[in-house]
């Protein structure tokens, strides 16, 4: 339903092997090259479309990143970025750290090896490497560390900055 309705991109999560970065692309594609459903009466509409001249576009343009945050995918990182079709990867340091049996974040010597080979590989493939920067130091640092595609949060936690910025403002002591 998502692409039906014209995303021209999916961040698929728990990516743990090449076999599931090639279901991905296979999913985003349309036959004979993959698997995709035909939808011929939303995307095309939305763009005021033939279904032919929405779907050879859609099937070269559209974006497939990977959520790179369990350590089996640190394990097959160099058979996931030969995929063809992957776009970007995307390392999720703090579900990384819990597949590796941390629950107080990723500053532990084995998800900080894991980062670091996932991303030694990734900047030597084809691929963008993307990830989360929290705030303006991170993201510079990840800048430096080669990472084209970085998120600077996530709809609930926008959410709650936004909040708490107008909450902050507000005089409470009446």
């Amino acid at each position: 339903p998502v692409l039906d309705a014209g995303a021209m991109g999916i961040i698929f999560p728990m990516i743990r092997s090449a076999a599931d970065a090639e279901a991905a692309v296979q999913s985003l594609r349309y036959p004979p090259a993959g698997e995709r459903g035909f939808g011929p009466f939303y995307a095309p509409l939305r763009f005021g479309l033939e279904m032919q001249t929405y779907a050879d576009p859609a099937d070269r343009e559209i974006l497939c990143i990977l959520l790179i945050e369990h350590k089996d995918a640190i394990d097959d990182i160099k058979n996931i970025v030969q995929v063809p079709g992957v776009d970007a990867c995307l390392i999720a340091p703090f579900d990384l750290a819990m597949s590796y049996g941390y629950r107080d974040g990723a500053d532990h010597d084995e998800v900080q090896a894991g980062i670091a080979k996932a991303e030694k590989v990734i900047r030597k493939s084809s691929l963008t490497l993307g990830g989360l920067a929290l705030n303006n130091e991170l993201a510079n640092d990840m800048i430096k560390r080669g990472y084209r595609l970085i998120l600077t949060g996530f709809d609930t936690l926008l959410l709650q900055r936004a909040a708490g910025d107008i909450l902050s403002g507000i005089d409470r002591d009446d």
